[in-house]
């Protein structure tokens, strides 16, 4: 039985994913604030030893920044706490409008989604980090006559900037695969124009990566990784669901040109009711409409890839 929402249920439904999403964050906060000093180690670990050796102390400038600065971090840190229950709170809304295959394949793509975040942040926090700030620090420490001097606002700009980049990067897998595998963009088209999407991506890598080249250079290396997996990927889930309509009698989906057509064959079962419905009819445009629907079904069937 389907069960139809009007726009108010939606909007009811829509509010409630929002407060959920407000109420969980309130409380990651409240979390990240009881547990402060380890917080704040957690993100001034990264400055250590990047002053010549010694460690980078953070400044503030303004007479407010040190308010706002806790603020920032506080509220930065309590979302990625509960990043897993916003994602699950956002799928909750939308999982009605989806079939009962589409969900149980949506959850893979949330966890996935979930892990590839977590993985960027510790490659980040315990890569990308100390060797960005020891190359971009150690530049100024090397000139004569000046003095390196961080303040908190510029540190956490760059600290949420390139972890907001790594997180978008390594969704690049989920991104890429999904693509493939519903057949956006055929797979073939992936593979052979593959140095033209790296040259796209590192031109927005450049873009909106702070630091400088270095740092986006640092980043190409997920970037091959990741694509080439997800392809791999990719033709592994299209190859099972060849399988798959095999044993059905459903044709297989074959990877040829886009002017390679397919023809699908008619499921038995539903030949069959349609047969069985004509029969108790008993009418004798039965079989010419039954004629008319077949052909229509076996055009419909025929697709391009």
């Amino acid at each position: 039985m389907t069960t139809h929402f009007s726009i108010w249920d939606h909007l009811v439904d829509l509010k409630k994913m929002f407060l959920r999403i407000l109420l969980s964050w309130s409380i990651g906060i409240g979390a990240t604030i009881a547990f402060r000093e380890k917080v704040m180690w957690f993100y001034t670990n990264p400055l250590k030893g990047t002053n010549g050796g010694e460690d980078t102390i953070l400044h503030f400038m303004k007479v407010s920044e040190a308010m706002f600065f806790n603020m920032k971090i506080h509220m930065f840190s309590g979302f990625v706490v509960v990043f897993p229950l916003i994602i699950f709170f956002v799928w909750k809304f939308v999982a009605p409008a989806l079939r009962s295959n589409e969900r149980k394949s949506s959850i893979w793509y949330i966890i996935a989604t979930i892990f590839l975040s977590f993985f960027a942040i510790i490659y980040g926090y315990y890569y990308m980090m100390p060797v960005a700030l020891r190359f971009l620090l150690g530049i100024g420490i090397n000139l004569s006559g000046f003095t390196v001097s961080v303040t908190a606002s510029n540190y956490f700009s760059f600290f949420t900037g390139l972890f907001g980049v790594l997180i978008l990067i390594f969704q690049l897998p989920v991104l890429v695969y999904t693509i493939a595998r519903f057949r956006v963009v055929k797979i073939e088209l992936l593979k052979k124009h593959r140095k033209e999407v790296y040259f796209g991506l590192m031109a927005i890598v450049f873009a909106v990566a702070p630091g400088d080249v270095m740092i986006s250079g640092m980043l190409l290396v997920p970037i091959i990784v990741f694509y080439e997996v997800a392809l791999s990927f990719a033709s592994f889930g299209l190859k099972r669901e060849d399988k798959r309509r095999r044993k059905k009698g459903l044709g297989t989906v074959l990877e040829g040109s886009s002017k390679d057509v397919v023809d699908i064959k008619i499921n038995k079962d539903l030949k069959n009711s349609a047969a069985e419905a004509c029969g108790d009819t008993g009418s004798s445009s039965c079989s010419s409409v039954g004629v008319s629907n077949t052909t229509t079904t076996d055009n419909n069937n025929k697709f391009h890839l």
